[in-house]
């Protein structure tokens, strides 16, 4: 999504502006859409750059409403500024971002087209400025969204700027190998429990996200079983997807141990109806997971993505060098 959006001022004119309409998600972290209201007194504009500011930086765009066409799509629509108060306009920006401390580094252009034109924000993103607050509040982008920093998360962004290259280096390496693990996870059925646990060699990279997800513990060696519970490392890890912009994964995994217990306290009843069904889920899903096969299917899915998330979090992480932030906790 990034590389369709202009990455400096001089890339933007109104025929970059257009194609950036036609895109339906392009709103992200490092981007968003701005109507005229945005530079109303009582609009907050302030809080957003904020956010822009303690996250990836990026472009703001005012004077581009949108309109929900349903549930599921919008589209956004040019509204732009009536030609003549460019002045007045850039100053309400310029006022707003004075409310932020410390006072973020921001460029701003105007692209004009028919008698209108459209305010282009960009704001840097600055690591060693971080945490930026605006009224005592801070605010960072999750997706498309800007909201309140919680405690871990501005103490992500405060160690950032405390602890050295090296040892940030040193921790993703650390955490990274943990991570190892997370591309194992597995549902070990022993009797008619399930549990979450990495089988075998737990520090294998494994990039065959459907492989071994579902083990019997009547046909593995317990002795290479290691229960998710019981690793305190791996509860590090766990709690640094917590504390990181890797929310996202953080909440598949909180997913994952919530269907878990759901077979284990509330089996489902297999009837006459519910039999007709069965040719609809894969047999072993089926066999694996016997009366509760509906529900053990939707857990096999979100392990399938979850360890893919990993997966991929580990190769973005290691093409980066470095996690974003810094979590102390047992290090």
């Amino acid at each position: 999504m990034v590389s369709l959006i202009p990455q400096t001022m001089s890339e933007w004119n109104f025929e970059t502006l257009q194609r950036t309409l036609e895109i339906p998600d392009i709103e992200e972290e490092r981007f968003d859409f701005k109507s005229n209201k945005a530079l109303d007194k009582d609009y907050r504009l302030e809080d957003h750059i904020c956010a822009f500011a303690n996250t990836y930086g990026g472009h703001i765009v005012i004077g581009v409403s949108e309109k929900r066409m349903n549930k599921n799509y919008k589209k956004f629509i040019l509204d732009g500024f009536d030609d003549g108060s460019q002045e007045e306009n850039l100053k309400r920006i310029a006022q707003k971002i004075w409310l932020i401390e410390p006072l973020p580094f921001y460029e701003v252009t105007t692209i004009e087209s028919q008698g209108k034109y459209y305010i282009i924000l960009y704001i840097k993103q600055e690591l060693h400025k971080r945490p930026f607050f605006v009224r005592n509040n801070c605010y960072v982008r999750i997706g498309s969204s800007t909201i309140p920093a919680n405690r871990n998360i501005m103490l992500s962004l405060m160690n950032y700027n405390i602890v050295t290259h090296e040892d940030r280096r040193k921790h993703t390496e650390y955490i990274v190998n943990i991570y190892r693990q997370l591309t194992n996870l597995s549902v070990i059925r022993i009797n008619q429990q399930y549990l979450l646990a990495i089988h075998e060699n737990s520090m294998t990279l494994n990039s065959r996200f459907e492989n071994n997800i579902m083990t019997i513990g009547e046909a593995v060696d317990l002795d290479k079983i290691t229960q998710l519970h019981g690793i305190y490392h791996l509860d590090l890890a766990i709690a640094h997807l917590k504390c990181e912009e890797y929310h996202k994964k953080y909440r598949i995994f909180e997913q994952i141990k919530s269907v878990l217990e759901h077979i284990n306290t509330n089996p489902d009843i297999l009837n006459e109806e519910t039999s007709s069904h069965i040719p609809a889920y894969p047999v072993h899903i089926v066999d694996y997971f016997k009366h509760n096969y509906k529900t053990g299917y939707k857990l096999y899915m979100l392990i399938l993505r979850f360890r893919e998330e990993i997966y991929h979090l580990i190769r973005d992480v290691s093409a980066g060098d470095t996690l974003r932030g810094f979590c102390k906790i047992g290090y």
